[in-house]
């Protein structure tokens, strides 16, 4: 599709062919028409529906032709493009988000907890990579956290590597601190709460495939964490700060240089972010952007399920 036959684009500009383009270029569709606030003319609705279906190249569901997708506007709760958002699917680390929010509402974060084996147990050391076939040990890479056994870590502290780099080994540390069961039960406690009604968590992690949840449903906690808990997202950028209340943040890991592994951490319009892939889910995103129109700021959320592509669906 030439997008150019459609849309009038000024000279210099590059045509819009993702979501996320087209809500950059301040085009915001609603049930039948679309308001272009910006620079561009009105187009059809149909038109701008085909920007959605950008996601047909991008993987999806077994059995529909299409990975799950929303785009949602987080101030009013209005879904402005969608398909297949209320299919159940694993979501994979997503799941991560809703760890970091029952650890800060459960957990009192200053206090510390020490690494077992038993918690890291099934995990492998990402910082290590396979003997060679000469028999060498494995060389350490220092580009993941992964905690020490019989070494505290402060509550705090653990959820930098836990959104900053999707540990599974901190997403464990966490629920050390009441337990796996109990803390999982939380979870889901939570998202009943939340009115996730097609949520259900399996880990703290989201390893197993039974971490499921519709592209609704993980809108609503976005749109949680963008009203309530905000700091959550500050993180998930990589941003740090000395103190949080009494609480010193950095004092059991080092959270400044933490290697980021999320996308679009430098986008200056970025809200939160938050990645994922396993096999069961593909590969899953989770992002929330300042999208800015003529008549202001709208917060937008972007949740792509299912892909073979996140960045580029997204």
């Amino acid at each position: 599709m030439d997008f150019k036959k459609k849309i009038i684009i000024p000279d210099g500009h590059k045509p819009p062919t993702t979501r996320r383009d087209f809500l950059k270029y301040g085009i915001i569709p609603f049930a039948g028409y679309v308001i272009a606030p910006n620079f561009l003319t009105q187009i059809l609705f149909k038109n701008i529906a085909l920007a959605a279906d950008v996601s047909g190249a991008c993987g999806g569901v077994a059995g529909t032709g299409y990975m799950p997708f929303l785009v949602f506007d987080i101030s009013t709760g209005k879904t402005l493009l969608e398909k297949n958002a209320d299919t159940i699917v694993p979501v994979a680390s997503l799941t991560k988000l809703m760890t970091a929010i029952v650890a800060h509402e459960v957990v009192y974060l200053a206090r510390s907890i020490t690494v077992t084996d038993a918690m890291l147990a099934g995990l492998p050391n990402p910082n290590s990579v396979p003997v060679s076939a000469e028999g060498q040990l494995p060389q350490p890479v220092s580009s993941h956290f992964y905690p020490k056994v019989g070494t505290q870590y402060v509550g705090l502290d653990l959820l930098y590597p836990l959104l900053v780099q999707s540990s599974n080994a901190s997403a464990k540390a966490l629920a050390g601190f009441t337990g796996e069961g109990t803390f999982v039960r939380n979870m889901n406690a939570k998202a009943a709460s939340l009115a996730m009604a097609d949520s259900r968590f399996a880990d703290t992690s989201g390893i197993s495939a039974g971490n499921t949840a519709t592209a609704h449903d993980i809108a609503k906690l976005l749109q949680y964490i963008y009203f309530k808990r905000p700091f959550l997202f500050d993180i998930g950028k990589g941003m740090t700060v000395e103190n949080v209340g009494f609480i010193k943040v950095g004092d059991t890991i080092d959270i400044k240089n933490l290697k980021n592994f999320n996308e679009f951490v430098d986008e200056p319009d970025l809200v939160g972010v938050k990645n994922g892939e396993t096999t069961a889910a593909r590969q899953t995103m989770a992002t929330v952007w300042n999208i800015h129109t003529a008549s202001g700021t709208v917060p937008v959320a972007i949740v792509v399920l299912g892909s073979e592509y996140r960045k580029q669906a997204t």
